[in-house]
């Protein structure tokens, strides 16, 4: 079975990098210049997608400052099965995962570096 395919059937590109950072870093918050960074998004289609999936409770939003960020509801009745199935379409359940983890040097975001996930 082709997980990628099953991926891109269930979510689009923006909401696979976006959920893929979010569920499977539960513990963290991003400012949404942070995540369009990671992920490799707009700053502004990534607003909007951030907005949709807070007001269905699967993601925290936060005002820290005059900055929102976001964060993964781990309340949300669907957390646990949706993390669970990026865990395995991203090969973090396997040895030689392929996620690129933020390394931080500041809550700012302009350190945000990626690492391999191992």
């Amino acid at each position: 079975m082709s997980y990628t395919l099953l991926m891109d059937l269930l979510f689009g590109t923006y909401r696979q990098r976006i959920l893929g950072v979010l569920l499977l870093h539960p513990e963290s918050s991003y400012h949404v210049r942070e995540l369009a960074l990671m992920t490799q998004t707009s700053a502004g289609t990534l607003h909007k997608e951030l907005a949709r999936l807070a007001e269905t409770g699967l993601l925290l939003r936060e005002k820290q400052g005059n900055q929102i960020h976001y964060q993964a509801n781990r309340l949300c009745p669907v957390y646990g099965e949706l993390a669970s199935l990026f865990r395995k379409t991203t090969g973090l359940g396997c040895t030689g995962g392929n996620l690129a983890i933020p390394c931080r040097q500041d809550r700012g975001g302009a350190g945000v570096r990626f690492r391999r996930a191992r």
